[in-house]
């Protein structure tokens, strides 16, 4: 079974993009306040607050990084006579967030309010100030394909605040790309307990959205790891845990019906699939989720039933066409079982005459978008075998034989075979991966592959060229290629370049 690997991506969180620019108009609006006095007010404390005004004046990072190392040993120097003084603390902790210490910055600030509760307002401003900024050095870095330095960024946004869970759902995807397993679900863990206190007050409903979002992919990232790993009970209960806070949500729904059948409890699996497949409200990627998680739960007609409902909506989806098929594939090998059975009447077999014609249509279709699928190819052959067999003898079976040989005489004349397509998509590009064999060209000539992306009705959304060295003979080789794109992508499909 394929899924299609659209894969998440960091994106700047609504909510604290704003809170962004309300902390820095707070901190603007402070600066004609600086004579009013603070516990612990000195000549120190006054140096360090001036220099953080300064700071605050400056257009980019570099003009600003020498007033707040001013601020900060103006702060220091403030400690010096005094320890426990809050404001040199408090001082303190902006000019460490500001030079990029987040973890000095935190506990300024947290000896800070320790030493002051009355500046726990202030702190949580510049708390989420500085989020914000790491956040974005997460986000550009990421942009950039800088994953250790995305990783860094983000880290350090969840490190200064608590209360946005944001940075440690990214972070959880991040290390779970990265096979850090451990961190990716000790991140998704800290992001659902910020999700179960429920979202903050005063959030417009842009926020509220990629709250509700962010709880989904926290919820479905650590679940499909605990399921991954064969804990089925745990990932149920992340799941349910979910949907109590989000009730009916499909995608969340079809991962509970999955890990309830793989834990055993096919009852409960049974009656969760069944309200999804009542639902005329699905996305195509809700009916894919939906068909993924049939299959892998070993309902194989309510599978291909999905993805038939999911090719009839989107006929240009090459991966509901190729699901479709291996659907009615494992249907057929437990209906044979039936039609060989002692005694079978005409009944079984009509049905499996019926799935393997829907099977070699559908794997048909699928190569129109995937011609060099060698898995197709067999797919197909063994639907037409299948035909063949139960023909008997004679012209029927015949002229299903000679299809089983035209099919072969495809594959035998393949040049290449492509195989674990994937695509990651963001604002601009398409990144598509996969892995290219070498069956007929020259060891290190080049070979191009014209990738067509599709959106909505089959438009081109676009299309891009991925040149690939061939391998020697036999042998394989990973590619991958940037095809900038206007629009999501829900169907493709390549050719040969000669």
């Amino acid at each position: 079974m394929q899924d299609r690997s659209h894969a998440r991506r960091p994106a700047r969180a609504g909510g604290p993009a704003r809170l962004l620019v309300l902390a820095l108009g707070l901190e603007l609006a402070a600066l004609p306040a600086a004579a009013q006095k603070r516990p612990g007010s000195n000549r120190w404390t006054e140096a360090a607050e001036k220099s953080l005004a300064l700071a605050l004046l400056q257009k980019d990072a570099a003009a600003r990084e020498p007033h707040y190392r001013a601020a900060l040993d103006a702060a220091h120097r403030a400690l010096e006579s005094n320890p426990g003084n809050p404001t040199a603390w408090l001082f303190a902790g902006q000019a460490y967030a500001g030079l990029g210490d987040y973890a000095a910055a935190d506990s300024a600030f947290r000896r800070a309010e320790s030493l002051h509760a009355e500046y726990a307002a202030e702190i949580e401003q510049e708390r989420q100030s500085a989020w914000a900024r790491a956040y974005d050095e997460g986000a550009e870095a990421y942009r950039q394909q800088k994953i250790p330095e995305a990783i860094a960024g983000f880290e350090k946004a969840a490190l200064i605040y608590q209360r946005w869970p944001h940075a440690r759902v990214v972070l959880g995807w991040l290390y779970t790309q990265q096979g850090d397993t451990a961190r990716a679900v000790a991140h998704y863990r800290a992001a659902l307990e910020v999700f179960r206190a429920g979202p903050p007050e005063g959030l417009n409903e842009e926020q509220l959205a990629e709250w509700r979002e962010n709880d989904e992919n926290a919820a479905a990232g650590l679940g499909d790891l605990l399921a991954a790993g064969g804990q089925h009970e745990e990932a149920a209960a992340v799941y349910r845990e979910f949907l109590a806070r989000q009730p009916g949500h499909a995608n969340v729904s079809v991962r509970l019906a999955t890990a309830l059948a793989a834990a055993g409890r096919s009852a409960e699996a049974s009656e969760v699939f069944a309200g999804l497949l009542a639902r005329t409200d699905l996305t195509e990627e809700q009916l894919f989720q939906i068909g993924a998680g049939l299959f892998d739960a070993g309902r194989y007609a309510d599978a291909a039933r999905t993805f038939r409902m999911l090719a009839e909506r989107n006929p240009h989806s090459r991966d509901a066409w190729y699901n479709l098929t291996q659907s009615l594939y494992m249907q057929a090998d437990s209906l044979q079982k039936a039609a060989a059975a002692p005694g079978a009447g005409a009944e079984p077999r009509e049905r499996l005459a019926a799935v393997y014609e829907e099977m070699a249509a559908a794997g048909e279709r699928a190569l129109e978008s995937d011609a060099y699928n060698r898995e197709l190819y067999a797919l197909v052959a063994r639907a037409y075998r299948g035909l063949g067999e139960l023909g008997g003898k004679g012209a029927g079976a015949d002229r299903w034989q000679q299809r089983v040989a035209e099919v072969a005489r495809r594959f035998d004349a393949l040049p290449i075979a492509i195989s674990e397509v994937r695509f990651t998509q963001d604002a601009e590009q398409v990144r598509v991966t996969g892995v290219l064999e070498n069956l007929k060209f020259a060891a290190g000539a080049a070979v191009k592959l014209r990738w067509t992306l599709l959106g909505a009705g089959g438009q081109v959304v676009g299309t891009g060229v991925v040149e690939v060295a061939a391998p020697a003979a036999g042998q394989s080789t990973r590619f991958e290629g940037a095809i900038p794109a206007s629009g999501a992508i829900t169907g493709w499909k390549y050719e040969l370049v000669s």
